[in-house]
Formats: C-alpha cells, sequence, structure tokens
C-alpha cells in the first residue's frame, strides 16, 4: 500500500502543479499561499492513510479506519478546490483572507483526524474488554459441548446438558462479582472432564448438578452488578 500511495501522492501533485502552472495566473503572494497549501494537502494524505489504516493487521482495526482517511480525502477535496479559487482571485483578495481560510480547513482536518483516532482507539479497546470478559463462559460452554459429543449416550448425559443449556442462557460477560465462580466453574468442569474420561458416572453427575447449581448462584450475581 505505501508505494501505491507514494505514486498516487506525486501523481496528484503533478496535476495540480500542471494546473497552476500550465494556466496564467497572477503568481503573487495569494498565488503561493494557495499553491502551498494545496501541496500541503496532498502531502498530507500521507499522514491521514497511515493514521488510518497502519495501526493493526486486522480486517476490523483497518475497517474503523476509514473515518480517518474519509476525513484526509475531504480535506483533500476542500484544499483543492479553495487553491483553485484562491489562484484566480488572486489579483484582488487580500493575502489575510487566503491564510486565515487555509490555516482554518488545515485545523478542522487534523481536529477532525485526531477525534477520530481518538474514537477508533475507544473502540478497539471496548472490543479487546468485551472479548476478554466473555472468554470464561465460552470456555465453559465449549467445555460442556465437548463432553456431550466424548461420550454420548452416557447416564450423566441429562445431567451435563442442563449444565450446557444453563450455560448457553448465561449472561456471558464477567464482572468483578463473578471472578470467583467462575473459577470455581473452571475447576469443576476440569474435574468433570476427568469424570467422564474415567467413566465415572455417579461423579459427574454430581459434579454437572453442582455446577448448574453454581451457574444459577452466578446468573445471579450478575444482574446484581448491573
Amino acid at each position: 500500500m505505501k508505494p501505491r500511495l507514494a505514486i498516487l501522492v506525486v501523481a496528484l501533485a503533478a496535476v495540480f502543479s500542471l494546473i497552476a502552472f500550465a494556466i496564467p495566473f497572477v503568481r503573487n503572494e495569494g498565488f503561493w499561499v494557495a499553491y502551498g497549501f494545496g501541496l500541503l494537502a496532498i502531502v498530507a494524505q500521507l499522514y491521514f492513510m497511515r493514521s488510518a489504516f497502519s495501526q493493526g493487521d486486522s480486517a476490523k482495526s483497518r475497517v474503523y479506519g476509514f473515518p480517518i482517511a474519509r476525513i484526509g480525502i475531504v480535506y483533500l477535496g476542500v484544499q483543492f478546490v479553495a487553491s483553485c479559487v484562491e489562484m484566480v482571485c488572486a489579483d484582488w483578495v487580500p493575502l489575510w483572507v487566503y491564510l486565515v481560510l487555509d490555516v482554518v480547513v488545515l485545523c478542522l482536518a487534523l481536529a477532525g483526524c485526531v477525534a477520530t483516532e481518538t474514537a477508533r482507539e475507544e473502540v478497539v479497546r471496548q472490543d479487546a474488554r468485551v472479548a476478554a470478559d466473555t472468554a470464561a463462559i465460552m470456555r465453559l460452554r465449549a467445555g460442556a459441548e465437548a463432553l456431550l459429543a466424548q461420550r454420548p449416550g452416557m447416564a450423566a448425559e441429562s445431567d451435563i446438558k442442563r449444565l450446557a443449556e444453563a450455560l448457553r442462557f448465561s449472561d456471558p460477560v464477567s464482572h468483578d462479582s463473578t471472578t470467583a465462580i467462575e473459577q470455581k466453574l473452571a475447576a469443576s468442569m476440569a474435574d468433570l472432564r476427568d469424570a467422564v474420561t474415567r467413566g465415572d458416572e455417579a461423579q459427574a453427575s454430581k459434579l454437572a448438578q453442582g455446577m448448574s447449581s453454581d451457574v444459577e448462584e452466578r446468573n445471579i450475581l450478575c444482574r446484581l452488578s448491573k
């Protein structure tokens, strides 16, 4: 992507320069200010695109970067039009008007980029937090389903099915108040897996029933923590 972006920036700069110097504009201070800010908007695409797409390799991270890239493209379009108009009017519009207008456009683009990048970072952080918060219950669900597939038709199957059903409908998000009971469930799941592997049906049923009660207790804790 970097070589292609560099080629695109060079091509845009060449086209902009061709427009600026092929048309007989009045080349005073206003012209050079308009030309300079136009080139700056083109070169700034390297910053906007890097900020948008170089923060992570995942598809989700790149999708979150599109609003930043959009701001860069909008800035380029606005500044390109403004620069062309300023070149046309360079002979009679005061220089300070160009400076104020171009600086304001640049500052708005940078502010939008920073704000959008901050929002992207927060969304990515929240996604990571949700993934971590649901990891415990997801492992328990997978463990119960694996046991049912491991020994179909066993005497403890009905109790393990009830456990799997309870886990399926349990709140997937962990809280500080549920950490202890989730650790207990994880330890019980290891014991249950061992009992099923050994063929100890009575122990497996006892553990599955106890875990179902623990899941119900966890559900109560989840409701109270909201």
